[in-house]
């Protein structure tokens, strides 16, 4: 889902995915645009990690909407097994300036039990007109 306000001065746009998922298992966001924007601000909402290993949330991104999405160099958050990060907001700003137009989000969940985590995807920092 991608929200702006066309009111606004247009200096941010939203995207969203948010997951529960099981075990192992791979959810990835729906892609979305990128073009115009250099700066994405991605805003983790972890809920109960109830996994047994690592949870990681990854940003990727594709030359085309439907195409090949791969993880971008730096752009891993690791959600350690154990509790410490459950109920918690996480987040960090990715330079998206070499990267591919379209940008998603994909969460990988450990390798046993259920956890539940969102992922919020911000534009920002228009690139010149």
């Amino acid at each position: 889902m991608v929200r702006s306000d066309p009111g606004s001065s247009s200096n941010v746009r939203l995207g969203l995915v948010h997951a529960a998922h099981a075990a192992a298992a791979t959810v990835n966001g729906v892609g979305v645009s990128r073009d115009g924007w250099r700066r994405i601000l991605v805003i983790l909402d972890l809920g109960t990690m109830a996994n047994a290993g690592d949870s990681t949330i990854n940003v990727q991104t594709s030359v085309s909407l439907n195409g090949t999405y791969a993880t971008v160099t730096g752009a891993t958050f690791t959600i350690p097994t154990g509790g410490a990060d459950d109920d918690t907001v996480k987040w960090g700003v990715v330079d998206m300036e070499q990267q591919d137009e379209f940008v998603r989000v994909q969460i990988v969940a450990g390798a046993t039990g259920t956890s539940e985590a969102g992922a919020s995807i911000v534009f920002c920092n228009p690139k010149d007109g």
